[in-house]
């Protein structure tokens, strides 16, 4: 069984917290049931893989991605009708800078005659700003600017690790375990992992659900970010190179819903009591991830309004396709 790709998977779906150029706080222990080793084990393992974190979605695409055509002095390209509105302003694009990052992590160990589980609750604490490209026309033709507002989010997910002891050769009553590798006994492994729940304080744009549907597959509705799916079989399973539909309820139809993924965001269609859209999955068999990201309607369309988000990350993993089984 191949366990090398462990840590980066964690990293996928744990926190953004070495990218970019913010200061980082460090780890606040906070668990009474393990140790501060324990503890920095954990937080070690999780900062593996930096280019893997949640900043793939939630933090991706950058400042320096602005599309050519947003840029000062440039035009703006036809897709910025899809943001056409009569408030204060008119956005094209927008873009998270996070500059101090801090985190929390709660350990948890529970021990029975085979094995030691440790239950690892994550929270992290963000701030920067988040900012929006908008647009004005004047004599000379369309021109940029950016509005920035502040950001402070709390970020939070869950994971379970498991660390397999070694049977003792005088305990006749011991269960029969399955045959394992030193490697077993010697490391924790990680045996399940939740999403990812990113939100700003007070937040009243509030995702209440994702439903996935492949046509003739998969239709599954994701209530909780932070529920448990085990690790690796229980992630979602999507065929590879497949379109997959996404519908979001939000308890404010007034929202702006985007689908973010690392090759940037897609505004969701407002459609009956939801938000709808699609994506491909990735060509190839492997782990990946995207994100839903419900924002407050004056957060986008009128600078005087306080920036409101409520962010899911969710994980997922793509199989063969069916035709490809056959």
């Amino acid at each position: 069984m191949k366990r090398l790709t462990l840590y980066a998977f964690l990293l996928l779906v744990a926190a953004p917290l070495v990218s970019g150029c913010g200061r980082d706080a460090g780890v606040s222990p906070t668990s009474p049931g393990a140790t501060s080793s324990d503890q920095q084990t954990f937080s070690n393992m999780i900062d593996q893989e930096p280019a893997l974190s949640e900043g793939q979605t939630y933090e991706t695409p950058g400042e320096s991605d602005i599309p050519e055509s947003y840029g000062a002095g440039g035009g703006v390209s036809a897709s910025a009708d899809a943001w056409a509105t009569a408030g204060d302003i008119r956005p094209v694009y927008f873009f998270r800078v996070i500059r101090e990052r801090s985190r929390e992590i709660d350990v948890h160990i529970e021990e029975d005659t085979s094995k030691v589980v440790a239950h690892v609750a994550v929270t992290d604490h963000l701030v920067g700003s988040f900012n929006i490209v908008t647009v004005d026309s004047t004599d000379s033709g369309l021109v940029r600017h950016l509005t920035r507002k502040p950001l402070r989010d709390t970020g939070r997910f869950r994971a379970v690790f498991a660390r397999w002891k070694r049977p003792s050769p005088d305990d006749a009553d011991a269960p029969e375990e399955p045959m394992r590798s030193p490697d077993d006994w010697s490391r924790w492994h990680l045996v399940a992992i939740s999403g990812r729940q990113i939100h700003s304080p007070d937040n009243t744009a509030r995702i209440l659900s994702i439903r996935l549907q492949i046509e003739g597959g998969l239709d599954t509705t994701i209530e909780d970010p932070l529920a448990l799916w085990r690790f690796p079989r229980g992630l979602l399973r999507i065929p590879a190179n497949t379109k997959v539909m996404v519908t979001v309820k939000t308890q404010d139809p007034t929202d702006a819903v985007f689908l973010l993924a690392g090759w940037g965001h897609q505004r969701l269609r407002p459609m009956g009591d939801g938000f709808v859209g699609a994506f491909r999955s990735p060509y190839e068999m492997r782990l990946f991830r995207f994100g839903v990201n419900a924002l407050d309607h004056g957060t986008l369309f009128d600078d005087q309004a306080p920036y409101d988000s409520d962010f899911w990350g969710i994980p997922a993993r793509t199989v063969a396709p069916v035709i490809a089984q056959n």
